[in-house]
C-alpha cells in the first residue's frame, strides 16, 4: 500500500466503513510519516517494530497492538529483518455514530493483551473466510474492540500536545502538502521553509528529527512515488516520467528511483 503524508481513505461501500490489509516491510523500506482523521489499529505479528506518534517513538514486537489515533503523524519502520502486521482502519464518522468522539478519548498508545489480540484474530478469519454476513460479523467485532479499548485501555497520560510539539509537527505537515503540490517543479529548501513560515536550518532540524528524513530526501520520495504511478499507468516512458517529476537528468532519476521504490523504472512499465 502507498503511504502519502495526507491519506485520504475512500470506502467503497459505506455501510461498510472499514479498511483491512496486512503489511509486510523491511528496513529497506522507505515510508514518511503520514496522518488521517480515522481510527487506526495495528496488531503486530511478525518481527519488530519502532513506531512514531506525533513526537513520540517506542518499540514494539509480535503480538503487541498500536492505536493510533486520529490526525496523528505516525510511521512504521522495521528494526528486524521482516515485520508484519495487520492494520486496521475505522471510519472516524462510524466512531462518532457509536458514541465514540475520537477527539475526546485518549487509548493507550502501545496495547498488550491476549483477549483483545482474540478479538483481532475473529476480525481477520472474517476476512479470510467471508463467509455468509462476514461483513456484519465484523462491524460487530470492530465495535466490541473498541468498546473493550474504552473500558481497559485508556490512557492515564495527557495526550495534549504543548505549543512548541504542535507547531513542529504542524510545520512538517505543511511542507508535507507543499511538496506534494510542487513536487514537479525545482524546488528549495529555502522555498519550502520560507511557506512553513520557519528559519531553514530550524525547519531542516525538526523535519529531518520528526521524519528521519531530510527534506531533499523527502522530494526524491514524493518525486518517486509520483513517478511509478506514471510508470504503471503505461501513459509515459522512463525519461518522460522523469521531466514530469522534477527530475532533470534520467540517470540520476533511474538511481534515485532503484534507492526508493526498490527496482529500476523500467520494470514497473505494463
Amino acid at each position: 500500500m502507498e503511504k502519502k503524508t495526507y491519506e485520504p481513505h475512500f470506502f467503497a461501500d459505506p455501510a461498510f466503513p472499514i479498511i483491512f490489509h496486512y503489511d509486510v516491510v523491511s528496513p529497506k523500506n522507505i515510508f514518511p510519516p503520514h496522518w488521517h482523521e480515522n481510527l487506526e489499529i495495528l496488531y503486530f505479528t511478525y518481527g519488530a517494530a519502532s513506531v512514531g506518534i506525533n513526537t513520540e517513538t517506542f518499540s514494539v514486537s509480535e503480538g503487541e497492538m498500536v492505536i493510533v489515533p486520529s490526525n496523528a503523524l505516525h510511521i512504521v519502520q522495521s528494526i528486524s529483518d521482516q515485520c508484519r502486521y495487520y492494520c486496521l482502519i475505522v471510519d472516524r464518522d462510524f466512531c462518532v455514530n457509536f458514541g465514540f468522539k475520537l477527539d475526546e478519548i485518549c487509548f493507550a498508545k502501545k496495547i498488550s493483551d491476549p483477549h483483545l489480540n482474540r478479538k483481532m484474530d475473529v476480525i481477520v478469519h472474517e476476512f479470510k473466510d467471508k463467509k455468509d454476513f462476514y461483513q456484519s460479523e465484523i462491524l460487530s467485532a470492530v465495535i466490541s474492540m473498541i468498546v473493550y479499548l474504552a473500558r481497559h485501555h485508556l490512557s492515564s497520560a495527557s495526550q495534549t500536545l504543548n505549543k512548541v510539539e504542535t507547531s513542529r509537527l504542524e510545520m512538517v505537515k505543511c511542507a508535507f502538502l507543499y511538496i506534494e503540490q510542487n513536487y514537479e517543479k525545482d524546488l528549495t529548501v529555502d522555498q519550502i521553509s520560507a511557506h512553513a513560515g520557519f528559519n531553514k536550518y530550524y525547519f531542516c532540524h525538526v523535519f529531518k528529527s520528526i521524519t528521519g528524513m531530510t527534506p531533499i530526501h523527502y522530494i526524491n520520495y514524493v518525486r518517486c512515488r509520483k513517478a511509478k504511478e506514471l510508470l504503471a499507468s503505461g501513459r509515459c516512458n522512463v525519461s518522460e516520467a522523469a521531466v514530469q517529476c522534477g527530475f532533470e537528468n534520467v540517470s540520476y532519476f533511474t538511481k534515485t528511483f532503484k534507492k526508493y521504490v526498490g527496482e529500476l523504472p523500467s520494470k514497473i512499465m505494463p
